[in-house]
């Protein structure tokens, strides 16, 4: 949990104890949901924050959503959190979400939730598998 909100308040310059989690929600979401121009305000902030990439925002926000929003019981798992962090490594300067993205989006998605066994689920940039 305190891995997804460091990353919310990288992502848009927020305070933890200024309702952080509920401030952006409703954005997170609706983009992990996949909803139609969702996130606005999300987007907004993390690009007025550090210049995010819209792109690189999206893919984190997925991480974000496991980590913080997701019941405890469900959350993501650090090793699965860390592949979703590389993922959004492969947007690079990509500012918004133009020709990486489509590049990014055609390659496998590492952070994809795997079986109970955890099965499949291998770190390639660090050498470790689980």
């Amino acid at each position: 949990y305190g891995l997804g909100i460091s990353l919310l308040m990288a992502l848009t310059g927020g305070e933890p104890s200024r309702g952080l989690r509920s401030a952006y929600e409703d954005d997170v979401l609706d983009m992990v949901a996949g909803k139609e121009g969702a996130g606005g305000g999300l987007l907004h902030a993390a690009r007025r924050a550090a210049h995010w990439p819209q792109a690189a925002t999206r893919e984190l926000v997925k991480a974000v959503h496991g980590l913080v929003y997701e019941r405890k019981s469900q959350r993501l798992p650090l090793p699965e959190a860390l592949a979703a962090f590389e993922a959004a490594l492969r947007f690079g300067g990509d500012d918004d979400g133009g020709a990486d993205a489509g590049a990014a989006a055609a390659a496998p998605v590492a952070a994809k939730r795997p079986t109970a066994s955890g099965a499949g689920f291998s770190a390639t940039s660090s050498g470790a598998s689980a």
